[in-house]
């Protein structure tokens, strides 16, 4: 469609939507809290991340030297929903997922390092990855536990705890190696106190993005489905954090702030064209993945992983690609339903019910204290009638791509080194550890388990 452009028009004219920076560092401001206003045109949009970290290579504009730093960086997960809501779920017996995972090779990494633990061939404290940059200090490790979520307090034995100390894993610190999906949501916002900032996209927790959702709820059951939607008539949000809150839970509020009025500056932006956001929520490219835990696995024999059973099906629906097409999106998700109730069928049938085979000692990794033998972190018991409820936590988004292009920037960058677009990132605050994870019936670690007579090494995931 043609349109007629005026000389002022023409100069500020743009072919495609706009970027935006991310609102970081509101949780450090005095008081810790931010009145926003959501986007008229911009959905929130869930996304499920795995917390990994990351080698960037970050380059000194005076001095042109570059330093390879290490990040916390994320992977967006490529499981369905429907998977991933019962992630902790496992049966009493087997130990396997009531509902396991089918295309994510991040999700199906830590199965196969689950099924590992179960069989004795590595230990609960070995350290399955590591990155290290130029400064010793910035260095990440990964261990089983920790990338499992198995230092709950309340799911450690006395032998466990004495474990985790020898090896220098402290339940303060140990939540940030969880590399289980997360669920944030994005949020596409104009902060009220910063309009000249323009619009930000916000990732935050779940646990916020729940006070927001009961916010919102409450100003719809008050003023009815138009004056309490704030994209049909904006108002004025204000999130606080509470981090002094015991509960999870209560450490975010989502308040309505009728009495903050949007000016018509404010106004002009939440009617804008939304920003561009693919680059944020595409899928993560599995090749590029595989290559980098490949290369930082510190395991004595790395493959004792079953790399081709952990990639293969997302290499095999096109997630190796550069740049996944908006085809492959569309096919996988149009074909991932039938495939879950596919893994529903073959979750149902016959699993063994023994118990899992008690973790053996072993000496991979250097975090490893051997031992005579060691109790296995219990699994979750099934319930696939009544949804349990998940404690909510906190996660460090600590780097983000460039709009522009993609590439991975550091908290602290404000060019980026890929394609030069500029930025003023804060770094945000890290998040409290997550819930403990809860013991499983006793029944199941008494029982003896059976000698299958299998020899040991690499396993094959049974999905």
């Amino acid at each position: 469609m043609a349109r007629n452009l005026g000389m002022n028009a023409f100069l500020g004219h743009q072919t495609r939507t706009g970027t935006s920076q991310f609102l970081r560092g509101w949780r450090k401001r005095t008081p810790a809290q931010v009145d926003l206003a959501l986007h008229r045109h911009s959905p929130v949009v869930a996304l499920w991340q795995h917390g990994l970290p990351r080698i960037y290579d970050q380059k000194d504009e005076d001095s042109g030297t570059t330093r390879r730093r290490v990040f916390g960086g994320t992977f967006n997960c490529l499981e369905d929903e429907t998977v991933l809501v019962k992630q902790y779920r496992r049966d009493r017996d087997s130990g396997q997922r009531v509902l396991p995972p089918v295309l994510c090779p991040t999700c199906r990494l830590l199965e196969a390092l689950y099924m590992l633990l179960q069989a004795g061939e590595i230990g609960f404290t070995d350290t399955i990855f590591r990155w290290e940059g130029d400064d010793p200090n910035e260095t990440q490790e990964l261990t089983l536990g920790g990338m499992l979520n198995l230092y709950g307090k309340d799911s450690l034995t006395d032998e466990q705890k004495a474990e985790m100390k020898s090896s220098g894993i402290r339940l303060t610190e140990a939540w940030k190696e969880n590399a289980q999906a997360k669920c944030n949501y994005l949020f596409t916002v104009v902060d009220l106190n910063e309009v000249e900032a323009g619009v930000q996209l916000a990732i935050e927790t779940t646990a916020l993005g729940d006070a927001t959702k009961e916010c919102i709820h409450n100003q719809i059951t008050a003023l009815g489905d138009e004056d309490g939607n704030p994209l049909v008539k904006p108002y004025a949000i204000r999130w606080e954090h509470r981090p002094n809150a015991k509960e999870f839970t209560k450490r975010y509020k989502a308040i309505a702030m009728p009495r903050i009025a949007i000016g018509p500056d404010v106004m002009e932006l939440l009617n804008s064209d939304p920003p561009d956001i693919s680059n944020v929520v595409k899928p993560g490219n599995v090749t590029k993945l595989r290559a980098d835990l490949e290369a930082h696995c510190v395991l004595p024999d790395p493959s004792i992983l079953p790399w081709d059973d952990i990639f293969g099906p997302a290499l095999r629906a096109g997630y190796g690609e550069e740049d996944v097409s908006e085809d492959v999106v569309q096919e996988s998700e149009a074909t991932l339903s039938t495939v879950v109730e596919d893994a529903k069928t073959k979750a149902s049938k016959a699993a063994p019910k023994a118990a899992p085979t008690a973790p053996k000692s072993s000496t991979a990794g250097k975090r490893r204290k051997v031992q005579k033998s060691e109790p296995e972190p219990e699994p979750e018991p099934e319930d696939t009638e009544e949804e349990e409820e998940e404690e909510e936590e906190e996660e460090e988004v600590e780097t983000e791509p460039c709009l522009e292009c993609g590439a991975p920037m550091a908290l602290d960058a404000t060019v980026c080194d890929a394609c030069g677009a500029e930025y003023m990132f804060e770094e945000d605050e890290p998040a409290p550890p997550p819930p403990p994870v809860k013991k499983a019936a006793k029944k199941a670690a008494s029982k003896p388990t059976p000698n299958t007579g299998k020899a040991k090494g690499k396993v094959s995931l049974p999905f």
